[in-house]
């Protein structure tokens, strides 16, 4: 049965009762969003695509303590996406480390990068993107929930478990790292507009 005009914490109760096909229904709701997050930040397709894979079955296997905000999963859907990029990253640095240590044929050209090269041909959006990886794990889950998902700030300490003076100090140290490395941009945008 197809639930769309319910909450994803009605449909997750829908789950636990049994029915399924309400998952499948919290899935098509936001996999578009996860998907782009986790593209944005591991600019691999198919790292993406596992990345939100991953996601999702972590919802799944814990959808009795997710926190949902008002009664929706996408913010605890995008913290988890955001630290399953960043264990996804250390994986592929470590095997990069690896595979340097064993002589290659010459190589062949990878079409998913030129993919993601292609999707990812806004310089802005790469330099906001970058300076969100840069940024420690705790503080960019608190940029996530509260510049691009636009929670509250008590929601996204209700979110990550955390006090709200926490969060807020988290944001403040976050945006002031990420205005001092994206500074540049702003001095771009004034000269293009006075020009």
């Amino acid at each position: 049965m197809i639930h769309h005009d319910r909450s994803d914490a009605d449909l997750m109760g829908l789950v636990d009762s049994g029915d399924e096909s309400a998952f499948g229904v919290i899935f098509r709701r936001h996999e578009s969003a996860v998907y782009g997050l986790a593209l944005s930040i591991v600019h691999s397709p198919e790292d993406a695509e596992e990345v939100v894979g991953s996601a999702f079955l972590e919802l799944w296997r814990q959808r009795g303590r997710a926190r949902f905000v008002e009664d929706s999963a996408r913010p605890w859907l995008m913290v988890t996406v955001s630290h399953l990029c960043r264990n996804s990253r250390r994986g592929s640095v470590r095997y990069g480390r690896l595979l340097a240590k064993i002589p290659l044929p010459d190589p062949v050209p990878d079409h998913a990068e030129e993919i993601a090269r292609v999707l990812d041909h806004n310089r802005e959006s790469r330099e906001i993107y970058a300076a969100l990886r840069n940024l420690r794990e705790a503080e960019a889950a608190v940029v996530i929930l509260c510049m691009i998902e636009e929670l509250s700030m008590p929601e996204a300490a209700r979110v990550l478990g955390l006090p709200l003076g926490t969060v807020k100090s988290r944001l403040f140290r976050a945006k002031s790292r990420m205005q001092r490395q994206l500074e540049h941009l702003r001095f771009q945008a004034e000269a293009t507009y006075e020009g």
